[in-house]
Parts: C-alpha cells; structure tokens; sequence
C-alpha cells in the first residue's frame, strides 16, 4: 500500500536514503527517531559537531557538491586530531526550498567524501530555507580509538616539538581568489581555490599519531590561534620559527609580510598542528614539518621575525568578531 509522504521526506528519501551500504554495528539508521549502532569492543568513542553557515564558513555560490563535501571534511578533521578512526556521521541541513538538481550535486558530493572516508550517514534531520545564503549544515561525527589512547590538545611537554602535516596559508589565499581579492597565476589561483573549498582531513596521519604525539590539534581558525589552544591546555609556551613555516608555493608571489599573516593567522588548512617528543620516533612521519619546540615558560615567542611584521597582526579567526566571508 502507498502511503503519502510529505516533501520533506520526499527529499530525505531521494537523496539521502540508502545511497551507502551500512555496516552490520550500524542496527538502525536512517528513518527512526534515533540511530542506533553497537560500539567495537576494546575501542571508546570520540563525537564531534560542525557549524558551516553560509556567508561565513563558505561562499553560498560554491559547487553545491563541494559545499557538502567540505562541511563533511572539515568535522571529519576534528577525528583526524583526536586519532580516531571515523565510523559515522549524522547531518542536520536548513537547505534552500526544493531545487533537484541542486539537491542532486549535493548529494553526490556528500556522499563521494563519506565513501573517501569510510564514514556512514546514518540519521540527522532537515529544514527549508527560502535562499541559499540562510543555508546552515551541522555535521555531527563518530569516531572511535583504542580506549586510553589519550591523544588531545593538552600532554605537551617542554621539549618537544612543533609540526605541522602541511602547507599554511593556502586555504586563506584560496577565499581571497574566490572573491577576486587578490591577483594570482590562473594556475596559482586553481590551486588556491582548490585548497579553500576541497580541504582533506589527515585522518590517517591522525591514527598514526598515537604511538608518537603528546598533543594535536586540526588548524582551522589559524595556526598562532589554534596552537594557543595546545599551550594554555597543556600549561606551556613555545618558540615558532618563522622561517621554518611551510608557506603554500602559491604564497611565493606574495610579498614576505602577506604571506606570512595568511599562514600565521588564514586558516582553513585543516592540518595537523602536534608535538612530538624528541626521543619519539616520529621521523618516521612523512610530509610533516617542523615549526618550533615547546617551552616551560609561558609565553609564545617568534625566531626569525621580520622587523616590520608586528605579532599583534597574527590573531586568527574569531567566530564572534563581525565580520564574514
């Protein structure tokens, strides 16, 4: 017998309804009132939540398919840091009133990054917008690690040191192409635009950080920013130099000061910042950078500084100051 459906669950059930194969722990999934999954033995679970609002996370114009798949990336980056394995995620969307072939590309690409990261959508809950700039997406994900794992922003000690799993201030170019603020190469500006809305989240070099890392942490709202949150967890300070910072190749046409403000303050890179004690084997490690050492004194210092390049200009992202995209 048919039954009516509403539009709401029309939609739910064309695009987001058994587009993925669920895992036998995944007992109940999309269509109840809850999910419902049985945990892995011997492991303990690590969830995180992601805002993306248009005009502030992301350009409500961009590629609908990138849209879906960076605001799932992005939250899967909070796993990266934490060494979890991503199992599951849920999605609660205000999306714009009823566009199909919108919905379509979407849809493809939410799910094209969730088959990329083996993670399973497995519930949320939708709501109508009237426009794409009112459009919100809280990306809610679950991991697991073995239990006692213990890998989080506070452990570093002083001696250890300072790296990064990636190029800085890429992403920050790449939103300031978007909107035509800046001049570049076309292939310098494909590469900037490609850093800002595909960020990929290193959740393998996050798994392989719990035999080496004392501390971790996803670089999202600038890497001076995110890195404060290691140093007053963790009851320590640091030195960072500058000139042992990983700048984007496509910063190089910047002047010095530019493109050092981008990958101090820019955000959006969503590597890894860690510490690593220096009898850890993490030289095994590839594609990381060394950037500084933590310190006992409480303070944050910078080597190789540019006389005119002052360290109040290195404040990252605040979600509260008024500004957006």
């Amino acid at each position: 017998m048919d039954y009516p459906l509403g539009n709401e669950f029309k939609l739910i059930q064309q695009y987001f309804t058994d587009k993925q194969e669920a895992p036998s722990a995944l007992i109940k999934g999309i269509g109840d009132d809850c999910a419902v999954y049985l945990p892995t033995a011997g492991y303990e679970q690590v969830v995180s939540v992601d805002n993306s609002i248009a005009s502030r996370h992301f350009p409500s114009d961009a590629p609908p398919n990138l849209i879906a798949a960076r605001a799932l990336n992005i939250a899967l980056s909070d796993l990266a840091a934490m060494g979890a394995i991503p199992r599951y995620f849920t999605l609660a969307a205000s999306l714009p009133k009823l566009d199909h072939t919108w919905l379509k590309q979407f849809s493809q690409g939410l799910f094209t990054a969730a088959e990329r990261a083996k993670v399973t959508l497995m519930g949320g809950d939708t709501t109508s917008v009237d426009s794409l700039d009112q459009m919100q997406l809280s990306m809610t994900v679950f991991g697991e690690r073995p239990t006692g794992a213990g890998l989080y922003r506070s452990g570093a000690q002083a001696g250890d040191y300072i790296y990064v799993s990636g190029t800085l201030g890429g992403a920050a170019l790449g939103l300031k192409a978007y909107f035509n603020e800046t001049t570049l190469p076309e292939a310098d500006k494909q590469a900037a635009l490609k850093a800002y809305l595909e960020p990929e989240p290193h959740l393998a070099l996050g798994q392989s950080l719990l035999a080496h890392a004392t501390s971790c942490i996803d670089v999202s709202d600038g890497l001076l920013q995110d890195l404060t949150h290691i140093l007053r967890a963790s009851n320590v300070g640091a030195k960072i130099d500058l000139a042992a910072l990983p700048l984007a190749h496509n910063l190089l046409t910047l002047s010095k000061e530019e493109a050092l403000k981008l990958a101090i303050q820019g955000g959006d890179d969503y590597v890894l910042c860690f510490t690593c004690p220096l009898s850890s084997n993490h030289k095994s490690l590839t594609n990381v950078f060394c950037i500084g050492q933590i310190t006992s004194q409480q303070s944050l210092t910078y080597l190789n500084r540019p006389d005119d390049l002052e360290p109040d200009s290195f404040l990252g992202y605040d979600h509260f100051h008024e500004n957006t995209l």
